[in-house]
């Protein structure tokens, strides 16, 4: 799929008050833009991962990015923690602090908001977004919605299930899911397993990522 080059976008280290403690994260705003999205992600920045070349595609199609650092895990951690564990109740505070934040920013302010979870981010994500008005789509890759079930029958936003073909545990729970969102999709990225590591594969998820965006946050742009 080609890229759609963008002529400068604004980038920014940000650190975002919640409680007695402050997030941190990184805000880019592409020069002409019609939403923000928040990345939310369980494991440690790195240019190599995911949500880089998510992020980089979503500029792409004129959305800004707000990239929070997960909250650290505690010891013995569940590698997969639920929204009510103790790390997935943090993840979804911290989601809803940064989003109140965007609210405030003049960059941001009259922005619409969603968000885009990955792996074990996405039960804290849904949990996040079902409590939060603004929220007005949500993008899943790869994750277990199962992992906040209280969230699905009361999340309105549009939401979307992608899961790949060769990772059928989890395509299983996320069909599930689907039954229970009110306004959810799902999608199969063919020949993709559980990391979308195949080649083009997590392409694939960038760009339906940003078609869904695209859709339900800024039509017509």
């Amino acid at each position: 799929m080609p890229h759609r080059a963008i002529e400068s976008r604004w980038a920014q280290a940000v650190s975002i008050p919640h409680g007695r403690e402050r997030l941190a994260g990184e805000l880019t705003v592409p020069s002409v833009v019609a939403g923000v999205v928040l990345l939310a992600h369980d494991e440690p920045p790195d240019p190599r991962a995911s949500g880089h070349l998510v992020a980089g595609v979503l500029h792409e199609a004129r959305l800004a990015t707000l990239r929070l650092d997960p909250p650290a895990p505690g010891d013995g951690a569940d590698p997969h923690p639920a929204s009510g564990s103790r790390h997935g109740r943090d993840l979804a505070a911290h989601l809803i602090a940064a989003t109140d934040w965007l609210a405030h920013q003049e960059r941001t302010a009259r922005l619409p908001v969603g968000y885009f979870a990955a792996g074990s981010g996405a039960g804290a994500a849904l949990d996040a977004a079902a409590r939060v008005e603004r929220v007005g789509a949500v993008v899943v890759s790869g994750g277990r919605p199962d992992l906040a079930p209280g969230a699905l029958a009361t999340l309105h936003a549009p939401t979307l299930l992608i899961v790949g073909e060769h990772d059928p545990d989890v395509l299983e729970l996320n069909r599930l899911a689907l039954r229970r969102l009110t306004s959810g999709t799902l999608l199969v990225v063919p020949e993709a397993s559980h990391r979308f590591e195949e080649a083009g594969a997590l392409e694939v998820v960038a760009h339906l990522a940003s078609m869904w965006f695209q859709q339900t946050l800024a039509p017509g742009s």
